[in-house]
């Protein structure tokens, strides 16, 4: 199954990452601040607070529902039990690399399904984009896990592309290259990491 479109209003629109994973993060924050609303110390109005943080509390728990697209998690358990028809959908979701309460878990056990199916050679070369835009952009906690499966989808173009990132302007994408590259090579990321 594939979630690029979703049907809303009767027309099929692709599905909006970065909107819901926005909203997410907005509700997470509005939930936050409820809860130090509620839980001051010197707060005489509790139940006001109160109220406010369970309303937070519900749309929070919404936003992060809805931050996936529909069907996600049975392609998800798809995916963990090896079948490589739910590939797309993780493909879809790493390609866009939302980033949401929970996201980075979703994201480590994706790339560890990943690296356990068979990929056709289209696929391979989109997950290897994805790698890359992940050296480009960030660090998280499924960086290991980039790597690992970087490991496995390796090719000489996509080497060379890893060590291209090495002589980036930016020295966070350097650095995540580097480590990126010696794993790719080696296979051993906490020496890397040193």
């Amino acid at each position: 199954m594939t979630h690029r479109l979703i049907l809303e209003s009767n027309m099929a629109v692709p599905f909006d990452y970065e909107r819901r994973a926005r909203a997410s993060r907005e509700a997470d924050k509005r939930f936050h601040d409820a809860y130090r609303y509620w839980s001051y110390p010197y707060k005489t109005e509790r139940t006001l607070g109160g109220e406010e943080y369970l309303r937070a509390l519900s749309e929070w728990h919404q936003t992060v529902a809805e931050a996936y697209p529909p069907e996600f998690w049975d392609d998800y358990a798809l995916l963990r039990a090896h079948n490589p028809s739910a590939v797309e959908s993780a493909l879809l979701f790493l390609e866009a690399d939302p980033i949401f309460f929970r996201s980075g878990y979703v994201k480590t056990n994706l790339l560890r399904s990943l690296g356990q199916v068979a990929l056709s050679e289209e696929q391979r070369n989109r997950l290897q984009e994805a790698v890359l835009n992940v050296v480009r952009s960030r660090y998280g906690r499924e960086f290991r896990d980039y790597c690992r499966l970087a490991r496995r989808i390796d090719s000489p173009g996509f080497r060379a592309a890893i060590e291209a990132l090495t002589a980036d302007r930016d020295a966070h994408v350097r650095r995540r290259a580097g480590w990126m590259l010696y794993y790719v090579q080696h296979g051993a990321y906490e020496q890397a990491t040193r």
